[in-house]
């Protein structure tokens, strides 16, 4: 009889539901994801009977699924589904697992859902994980989230690795209705772990490391990267380079980072461990500015994952405004990735292009084109930021009569531009009140107040 639910109290009810020769242990063979991924991880569909399962009663069906596990869908396709029309739940299992890759054609999602849940509901833990993937986000089913999260428990407390692995994601995500519980997250990765996910045994290693969800143990997070980076998974190796980086035992170890992140660079042009390499090159030993905005740009570059590209993105910006020591040479790829940012409207890479060009870092030194760009951001858009940076251009060049005057009437203009209201608003008061006390005279100050009033009254057009 079709519930709909699966008591999550109850899993004896449910193990006395299932058939003879009911599933006793699992192995991955294929991963999926269908929407919904959380926190960058794919969502795991149950796969394929392992070697240990237990045969099924009928020697056809059994020989259609080694045919289909060979490969041979459509060949398979006829047997599988007379078996699941009788009620056979492998079988059903194994035609929607068909039907949601389109082995038989284009995907329907609705119909393998629809088998997915008549195997679920005699029992079988793998259809009942990938129902609540579909489930979860709505794929081919009324999206049902309570209800996913019931099944998940109950395919977990059968075994099931992928289902372990879904929850300890939504565990972490705070998704679930238990809100964000980091040591239950821990312990679903320990146990897909233990049963040989690679990609648990990462992030579980990835928890205990960080400490998150129970004790931090780095050299016990180690000894699980380390087999996996050996065998060239890329994140671990990322991981395996920034706990040396950290120091597993003691001090860092910056040459083992070194090795372990450039090697996940060139197996994976991994966004991250080239992050980390530009990060850690300013100042450390053997390494130089230079290096540091090579290793940025190519986390640019790689865009994989796209949080740490926007973090390498930020910190080349950085570079640029010179809060960092300048390299000496700059690639000429870099400079036009630079312009082509600011020139698309984007307001950092403009600000860091003119405090480029005022201070000859990168590019052409030219103080009036410097101060151009930034004068035209705020005619504009009347940006704020844009003035706060005019006004630290004039008081860095210091280049012409009345730079005290222009200095404090862009700092001034950013403050009326709600400016100080920013997280920069310590960094524009004190700005102000530094160019106040540059001014040295009321008459200075009178004159620096008139250049404010008349570059606003203007609408910015006459502030040069």
């Amino acid at each position: 009889m079709r519930s709909g639910r699966w008591p999550r109290a109850e899993p004896a009810r449910l193990i006395n539901r299932w058939r003879k020769g009911a599933i006793r242990r699992y192995s991955v063979l294929q991963v999926q994801a269908w929407g919904g991924q959380a926190m960058g991880w794919m969502i795991m569909l149950g796969a394929a009977l392992s070697l240990g399962m237990a045969a099924p009663d009928d020697e056809a069906l059994a020989a259609a699924i080694a045919a289909y596990e060979a490969g041979q869908a459509q060949t398979a396709e006829p047997v599988i589904r007379a078996h699941a029309e009788a009620g056979a739940a492998h079988a059903q299992f194994y035609l929607g697992r068909m039907l949601a890759r389109g082995e038989l054609g284009a995907p329907d999602m609705p119909q393998a859902a629809r088998w997915f849940r008549a195997a679920a509901e005699q029992g079988e833990p793998r259809a009942q994980n990938n129902l609540a993937v579909m489930l979860w986000s709505g794929a081919g089913v009324a999206q049902d989230r309570a209800e996913a999260e019931t099944l998940w428990r109950v395919a977990a407390e059968q075994g099931v690795m992928q289902a372990h692995f879904n929850l300890a994601v939504h565990h972490q995500s705070g998704e679930l209705s238990t809100g964000r519980d980091l040591a239950a997250s821990r312990r679903h990765f320990q146990a897909a772990s233990e049963a040989g996910m690679r990609e648990a045994t990462h992030e579980y290693a990835r928890m205990m490391g960080a400490g998150l969800g129970g004790e931090t143990d780095r050299a016990g997070a180690a000894a699980l990267f380390r087999p996996l980076a050996e065998d060239g998974y890329v994140p671990s190796m990322t991981s395996l380079g920034l706990l040396y980086g950290l120091g597993i035992e003691g001090e860092p170890d910056r040459e083992s980072e070194r090795f372990w992140l450039t090697r996940a660079w060139e197996a994976g042009r991994d966004a991250r461990a080239a992050y980390i390499l530009g990060t850690h090159a300013r100042g450390s030993e053997g390494m130089d500015p230079d290096a540091s905005v090579s290793w940025l740009f190519r986390a640019i570059r790689s865009g994989e994952p796209a949080s740490a590209a926007a973090e390498a993105r930020a910190a080349l910006l950085l570079v640029f405004e010179g809060a960092y020591r300048e390299p000496d040479v700059w690639d000429p790829d870099i400079i036009a990735w630079l312009e082509s940012e600011a020139y698309g409207g984007a307001r950092d890479a403009l600000i860091a292009l003119a405090r480029a060009h005022g201070a000859g870092r990168g590019v052409d030194h030219d103080e009036a084109r410097g101060r151009a760009l930034l004068i035209g951001a705020v005619q504009a858009d009347r940006d704020a930021q844009a003035m706060y940076h005019l006004g630290r251009l004039y008081a860095e060049q210091q280049s012409g009569d009345d730079w005290r005057e222009r200095s404090w009437m862009w700092f001034e203009l950013a403050r009326r531009h709600d400016y100080a209201q920013t997280a920069f608003s310590r960094a524009v008061a004190s700005a102000l009140r530094l160019a106040h006390a540059r001014l040295e005279t009321d008459e200075r100050r009178r004159q620096a107040q008139a250049l404010a009033d008349a570059c606003q009254r203007s609408g910015y057009a006459r502030c040069q």
